[in-house]
């Protein structure tokens, strides 16, 4: 009898310990993605303002706001890696990769900083070849993300909505 009601105790405790596992790891992917979800607004507002100001050779323009936006997501990309990952399974690595993600978009407003503040055209030229070959790796980028967070979803045994 008292074997029984161990055993039930002990599956009671397990049961209870993954579900609150779950809850941590899921708790924690959406503060990550809210993070994301939070830059949005501003990432399509600057590139609507980066496109008029390309048009209108307002290259000092393009600095800026280039400058602006990379200094937003280093504060973003700080404030992820200040947040110890949960200790859970693929907790480092789903982390990892949203840093990694974090840093693909600043590198990219880096290069809009850098296109600004181009001397010449041949300059300019130059900043925009090193751009196409970073933007050439978004794809790429985006599904490492992806698959890293269904890896850490199905490894702590929730699941999430996938983003529009």
């Amino acid at each position: 009898m008292f074997r029984r009601i161990l055993l039930g105790l002990l599956l009671v405790i397990s049961i209870a310990a993954c579900q609150s596992k779950a809850k941590t790891a899921r708790d924690y992917n959406n503060r990550i993605v809210n993070v994301e979800s939070r830059l949005e607004p501003l990432i399509i507002a600057t590139e609507s303002d980066v496109e008029k100001f390309l048009t209108a050779e307002q290259y000092d323009k393009v600095a800026a706001a280039g400058e602006k936006m990379e200094g937003i997501i280093q504060e973003k990309i700080d404030s992820v890696s200040k947040e110890p990952a949960p200790k859970v399974k693929d907790g480092e690595e789903f982390k990892a990769a949203y840093i990694k993600y974090f840093r693909f978009i600043k590198n990219m407003y880096t290069g809009y900083k850098k296109l600004g503040n181009a001397a010449s055209q041949e300059e300019r030229d130059a900043v925009i070849g090193d751009m196409q070959t970073m933007l050439a790796e978004r794809e790429k980028t985006i599904s490492d993300l992806q698959s890293a967070q269904r890896k850490f979803a199905a490894a702590n045994g929730f699941t999430f909505e996938k983003q529009k």
